[in-house]
């Protein structure tokens, strides 16, 4: 069976994780819940974008062998804790040197977007998310015995579940806000342009303009040669 990130991340993101970040963060248990289902597949989707490229990957795989191996386990007792701060820095700068410095503000604000939380609490609980993340990666490389290129068979693999977690319309956000592996994620093969009601008109008189015409000469040929 193949690897489910999603899964295994949220088998750390509890109900009780999640109104410990609530707490911490000070924002609404239920908002806080729809942010971290949204953000977890997000999170993983982008660093699969950045994955796909060689040197992304190989900045993956050095900042993971940096993480605590033991984060991932001592989360709960973290948040909340004297090291929530360092937690939210670290975090939120290891998204910005792979994702881009742009792309953390942007995807903070189109989780905001979503969920209804302000733009710092979005920022915040991204900065809490990646480390886990991190330390959720770094437990599969260890196990797996991952190197770079496993690393990015590995993000790229969960294509299909980080799709069947997306929220409904959260993609859409996320794509307008040009977030490294979903850019492109609602660019199907373009639809064939509907006429619009101008075309249909402008095409109706066209039609009608050839037409009166030739009506007009089919009645005179048969008016005289009728006969």
């Amino acid at each position: 069976m193949s690897t489910n990130l999603i899964s295994l991340g949220l088998q750390y993101l509890t109900p009780e994780v999640i109104a410990q970040i609530a707490s911490a963060l000070g924002a609404d248990r239920t908002l806080i819940g729809k942010a971290v289902t949204a953000a977890l597949p997000a999170l993983i989707g982008s660093l699969g974008g950045v994955a796909s490229k060689p040197d992304g990957a190989i900045n993956l795989d050095k900042m993971l062998n940096k993480q605590d191996p033991g984060l991932l386990d001592n989360l709960s007792s973290i948040i909340g804790g004297s090291g929530q701060q360092d937690l939210i820095k670290g975090g939120i700068g290891a998204l910005s040197s792979l994702l881009g410095n742009s792309s953390v503000p942007s995807l903070a604000g189109a989780l905001g977007k979503f969920s209804g939380l302000n733009q710092g609490t979005s920022t915040s609980l991204l900065g809490m998310l990646a480390p886990a993340l991190f330390g959720l990666l770094g437990q599969q490389k260890q196990k797996q015995g991952l190197d770079a290129s496993g690393l990015a068979q590995l993000l790229t693999s969960q294509k299909d579940n980080v799709s069947a977690a997306m929220p409904a319309g959260f993609s859409d956000l996320l794509k307008d806000a040009d977030i490294p592996g979903f850019s492109a994620i609602a660019g199907q093969t373009p639809r064939a342009a509907t006429p619009t009601s101008t075309e249909v008109k402008t095409s109706s008189r066209n039609w009608t303009t050839w037409l009166l015409p030739l009506v007009a000469v089919a009645g005179l040929a048969w008016w005289f040669l009728g006969d």
